[in-house]
């Protein structure tokens, strides 16, 4: 992500007349979804017509009407302002009042009131003035504070019924707000020349900041847009300001950290982030997908005409061409008998007119259409009712054969599995699944059926109906499916290994049907915006490799504005559609693999992944990454190569790359990039790697160490390798430079020897490096960095003040909550919802150990064996001459009582008595959100001699997280424990 250094100018203002009042919705013009309380019971219903939204109702059966909104219509932020609605009311209505109900950002909910004459009918216009300090207004819910706290946005209305008896009606047409007074800071905005900030190659266009005074009186103050860079701005009411910025020569995504800050210290500074994206859209692309199915999901239903359009716009022009949105039958038939598919016409017509096709989600149940039979599969956990066989039929029935030839792919329900979506049984799903096929295939026998998307493989949820649901359903509905979806959120590391499980668990129901990846994603809320890129080209590229036949990245626009919450962080653009790095990564994928095919996996190395595509155009294309963690870039030598060479970076900037011999080197690093080779018809084949480390780069601190590196000649023709180390602060070499010549296929191992001072100290997450300049013979020349280990000693006697590890950021979370929207209660908060202190120390026979664990709930229901489910400690040691390594977990009961457990051990062990030998107190600070450990492990128990304490020995800990509902986080030293068991990654400890 670029951050604006360049200079930046003025252009001139430009000059509006006053401030008109502005529009907040039009109902004659948009059909927003509403939501009435109880209208069944009250005899009460809505519909659109000539005078808009027509709310209708018998008086009888009730004493008012009330619903809200189902969309979120924010109002300009003000002091003081007059709301003004225009509605028509029919003769003899029965209306006593109508109430206007606003929300704000606590949740609060505040009712204006408005009386109507007896008399009083024909169209006719409500004013509410309604100031933020004293509102004036009833409230309930949230902090209850009375005041009005931005943003704010319009909930809905309500009337109160002056009569008992006869029906009534209202038509609501339009909401507009006029603000009075205010103190908001304005707003910047980014221009491109489009609604979804992207700058294309040729257009000519700049980006340009804009300001516009929206207060009924001058403002002036400054701009920041760049370190160090500001300009000054005075406006009257209505005036507008331009700052042009220059052009990105590359692709990819330039942020603008702007900051308005106003000469009148009433108003608050305000500091926003913008973006746009530069790249080369890879669509929209005339005709339906062919091949590999590139999608995203969405929740467009209810968005405005406005927002609808510029939604289909940003998923077309990155190159999607599938999106997968949710029916909402109790949308499309909120009453038996009265349907409107109007608002799915409407997406289907806006998606259309970008070359776009929906994938199309049977969900969920309107109140009335719940069987009566239903019983819920769980009290505790309340969840999506299921429907009644019957009006699941006629629903399915009625919207196939309306979308006939306009929708190829409906998915029955989403993620079945998981109770909040779907809490009824797997045999009730099994029947839908039946039904929704049946009815399908006879009104539309060309659309293809995919079941629900589930959530993760069996056991992975605690919130699963029934852990089994998924093979179950897809042995019990063979031939009532057409295409198995499955998601499975998170990065690389945790799906993978749920992809392999799913390969294995088809083979074995012996599932013929093609799956497909139809929602999986990595939030940005932790990770950041880069890493949720990468995430995006990795899983897709797996997912293809593994035979799916098509990914739908969800999703396609964030949920939302907090920057906390889980949900609010999926998308590829903000919500205001500012394209984050995974869009310009999303276009770049669909700009080169598109009309692709997958031929195989290429081994480069241990961690690496590579995989062979070729293109429509004949290029093959060689994607790959590294996996691991205690390497930063590995070479690897591809041969055969007899055509042209181009490396594609993750947003799709093209280099040249030279082949000598008919051989290219390949840099693989942690970001995702591609091998173009083109001009050939033979594949290009993998040589191996050039240089790699062998064993560990631990260094003891005030001690001497050696590192070994191996290098082979994986080329064809001998080659002259030299090396030139360099070492970080603190660290010295006894020799820095090694020259020598291989033979083909020769290898030398060099052994570097390393002394670190008695302060030096790179750890997880503040790592130092060893920078290696490297020469392959006129082969590849370059600098490689390879990170430094420190050793940490343990002291004897008291613990040290200053911890050892210290856990409390996000790089050494990881979350296990699956992405349910029921679930985001559960995501990490930050170091108050959980973070650790370790301590280390050692007595004359034993190893010591404290941890301080912040948690803002202790939780543990489970003990022995299952412990690690609920709050609790897991420690791994690898300790020298040992056949198998140690992991070792502590706990508190929720009785306040001591537990440990031991899973793993090295042959020859008896683990029943190594556990007795353990010693365990803890403690819960309630107050403070405090749970102490301290353990105490002599060294004859677990086989810790002098000698190997003197090598060094690995370490490792994990702190688990589990407020009541499941383990649903783990924050850990370091990788290689709590996910994929690989102790290479652990930090080594000494005496």
């Amino acid at each position: 992500m670029k951050r604006w250094i360049a200079a930046a100018f003025l252009l001139a203002a430009g000059i509006t007349a006053g401030l008109p009042a502005e529009e907040v919705v039009d109902f004659t013009r948009e059909k927003l979804p509403v939501v009435l309380h109880r209208p069944q019971e009250k005899a009460q219903g809505f519909a659109y017509g000539r005078r808009g939204l027509e709310i209708s109702w018998d008086c009888a059966k009730a004493r008012h009407f009330e619903f809200f909104i189902n969309r979120e219509l924010f109002l300009p932020e003000f002091i003081r302002a007059e709301i003004r609605v225009t509605a028509e009311l029919p003769p003899a209505g029965g209306l006593k009042s109508f109430n206007l109900r606003l929300a704000d950002a606590g949740g609060e909910t505040f009712q204006f009131s408005r009386n109507i004459p007896e008399n009083l009918s024909g169209r006719q216009e409500f004013v509410y003035r309604v100031d933020c300090g004293n509102p004036a207004a009833g409230s309930w819910g949230g902090p209850g504070d009375g005041v009005l706290d931005f943003p704010v946005r319009l909930n809905g209305f309500a009337g109160d019924f002056g009569k008992r008896e006869g029906a009534g009606r209202i038509g609501i047409e339009r909401v507009s707000i006029r603000v009075l007074d205010s103190n908001r800071p304005l707003t910047p905005e980014l221009e491109t020349g489009n609604p979804i900030h992207v700058l294309t190659p040729g257009d000519g266009r700049t980006p340009v900041l804009k300001l516009v005074n929206t207060r009924g009186r001058t403002a002036s103050g400054r701009l920041e847009y760049a370190p160090g860079r500001a300009a000054a701005w005075r406006l009257g009411p209505g005036e507008e300001f331009r700052l042009e910025l220059p052009r990105p020569e590359k692709f990819g995504v330039s942020r603008v950290e702007v900051r308005v800050i106003d000469d009148d210290p009433k108003v608050r500074p305000l500091e926003r982030r913008l973006s746009f994206a530069y790249m080369p859209p890879a669509g929209p692309t005339p005709g339906r997908a062919e091949g590999f199915l590139f999608g995203v999901c969405s929740h467009s239903q209810g968005s405005s005409d406005e927002e609808l359009e510029r939604e289909a716009m940003a998923a077309a022009w990155c190159g999607a061409k599938v999106v997968r949105e949710d029916i909402l039958w109790e949308r499309l038939e909120p009453e038996e008998g009265r349907s409107d598919f109007s608002s799915y016409d409407r997406l289907v017509a806006a998606l259309k007119k970008y070359h776009l096709e929906p994938q199309a989600i049977y969900c969920y149940v309107p109140g009335w259409a719940v069987a009566k039979e239903w019983k819920p599969v769980s009290a505790a956990r309340r969840g999506k009712g299921r429907p009644d066989y019957g009006h699941w039929a006629n629903f399915i029935r009625a919207f196939a054969q309306r979308y006939r030839g306009e929708i190829r792919y409906v998915e029955v329900w989403n993620e079945p599995d998981l109770i909040g979506f779907a809490d009824f049984s797997q045999p009730e799903y099994l029947e839908l699944m039946k039904i929704a096929h049946r009815e399908t295939k006879a009104a539309a026998p060309e659309m293809n059926v995919l079941t629900g998307g589930y959530a993760c493989m069996p056991g992975m949820h605690g919130a699963m109906s029934d852990p089994e649901h998924m093979p179950k359903t897809l042995r019990g509905g063979r031939g009532f499916y057409d295409i198995h979806a499955f998601h499975g959120h998170g990065p690389l590391a945790h799906y993978r290994p749920q992809i392999e499980r799913l390969m294995k668990l088809r083979r074995e129901l012996g599932v013929t049907a093609p799956w497909y990846a139809n929602e999986t994603a990595e939030s940005s809320i932790h990770i950041g915006e880069r890493r949720q890129a990468r995430t995006l080209v990795q899983k897709l590229l797996y997912s293809w490799a593994r035979g799916a036949v098509g990914y739908n990245w969800y999703d396609l626009r964030n949920d939302g504005y907090d920057p906390r919450n889980n949900e609010h962080n999926f998308g590829l653009v903000t919500r205001d559609f500012y394209p984050k790095e995974a869009y310009a990564a999303y276009n770049m994928l669909a700009g080169v693999f598109r009309g692709g095919e997958y031929r195989k996996d290429l081994f480069l190395g241990d961690g690496l992944d590579c995989f062979l595509f070729r293109d429509g155009r004949g290029n093959f294309l060689l994607p790959h990454w590294n996996n691991r963690r205690d390497s930063a870039v590995r070479l690897a030598v591809i041969g055969g190569v007899t055509g042209r060479c181009e490396l594609i970076d993750l947003f799709g900037n093209r280099r040249r790359m030279a082949a000598a011999g008919g051989e290219a080197v390949i840099e693989v690093g942690e970001e995702p990039a591609t091998l173009l080779i083109g001009g050939q018809e033979k594949e290009p084949v993998p040589r191996g790697e050039l240089i790699r480390r062998e064993g560990d780069a631990s260094l003891f601190p005030g001690g001497s160490s050696t590192v070994k590196y191996r290098v082979t000649n994986a080329t064809a023709k001998a080659r002259l390798f030299r090396l030139d180390f360099s070492a970080p602060g603190g660290v010295a070499l006894k020799r820095s430079g090694f020259c020598f010549r291989l033979a083909p296929g020769g290898e030398r191992t060099v052994e570097l020897e390393l002394r670190a001072e008695s302060t030096f100290r790179s750890l997880h997450g503040q790592l130092k490096h060893l920078n290696l300049r490297f020469e392959a013979g006129g082969l590849w020349k370059g600098e490689l960095e390879e990170p430094l280990w420190t050793v940490a000693r343990l002291r004897e006697g008291d613990f040290p003040q200053v911890p050892d590890f210290e856990l409390k950021d996000a790089s050494r979370l990881t979350m296990l909550a699956p992405n349910d929207p029921a679930r985001s209660h559960l995501f990490w908060k930050g170091p108050e919802d959980l973070s650790g202190k370790v301590y280390l120390a050692r007595n004359r026979d034993s190893l010591k150990l404290r941890v301080e664990v912040t948690d803002d709930r202790h939780c543990q229901p489970f003990s022995g064996e299952e412990s690690w489910k609920g709050d609790s400690v897991q420690l791994a040691l690898r300790i020298p001459g040992q056949a198998g390594s140690w992991e070792i977990g502590f706990f508190r009961r929720g009785d306040g009582g001591n537990g440990c457990f031991v899973w793993n051990a090295p042959a020859g062990f008896d683990v029943r008595r190594v556990t007795e030998r353990f010693r365990l107190e803890t403690g819960r600070d309630e107050e403070r959100k405090r749970t102490l450990y301290e353990a105490v492990i002599p060294f004859a128990a677990v086989g810790l001699t002098e000698e190997a304490a003197g090598r060094g020995f690995r370490f490792n800990l994990l702190i688990n997280d589990n407020d009541g509902e499941m383990r649903e986080s783990f924050i850990a030293v370091a990788p290689g424990l709590g996910d994929s068991k690989n102790t290479d990654f652990f930090p080594v400890v000494s005496f």
